[in-house]
This record gives structure tokens, C-alpha cells and sequence, in this order.
């Protein structure tokens, strides 16, 4: 069970640091200026298709409070927007 989930996790990492570094490739070729765009699209990937698995899954209730899902939406857009930089 335990090497189940860490071939699970080590695949999403590998997953995620690829996804990562095209991403980045992509945007920074020359004259490339629709990165908004790109970020979008990749939220409304993830939007749509976690949206797909809750109904091939049966999953009907919300697992988090929507305090969390406002906090969270909140503290992203101050970020995208450049009011909380992280650490470098």
C-alpha cells in the first residue's frame, strides 16, 4: 500500500515538473504575449476535467468550506495581480 502511493506521488511530481517546464518554454519564446490566456486555459482544464471525475466518481457534496474556496480565490487573484510576492 505505502509503495502504491509513493509510485502515486513521485508520478505526479514527475507529471507536474514537466507540465511545469513546457510551460515555461512556452512562454518564454519571442514574441509570445498571451500567458494570461495560457493560465486560464490551464485552470479551465483543471476546472473542467476534476469536474468530470466528481461525476464518474458519484462525489455530490463540497469537501471544503467556501470560506476556503473564497480565501483561496482572493489571496490567487492578489497574487496574479503582483500584491503578494513570494519568496525568492
Amino acid at each position: 500500500r505505502h509503495a502504491r502511493h509513493l509510485l502515486v506521488i513521485g508520478g505526479l511530481t514527475v507529471c507536474f515538473t514537466l507540465h511545469n517546464y513546457m510551460q515555461e518554454l512556452i512562454m518564454s519564446q519571442p514574441g509570445f504575449n498571451f500567458g494570461a490566456i495560457l493560465a486560464f486555459l490551464d485552470v479551465l482544464g483543471v476546472t473542467f476535467f476534476s469536474g468530470v471525475e466528481r461525476v464518474l466518481t458519484n462525489e455530490k457534496h463540497r469537501v471544503a468550506p467556501w470560506t476556503a474556496y473564497i480565501t483561496l480565490c482572493i489571496f490567487l487573484c492578489m497574487r496574479y495581480l503582483g500584491a503578494v510576492p513570494l519568496a525568492s
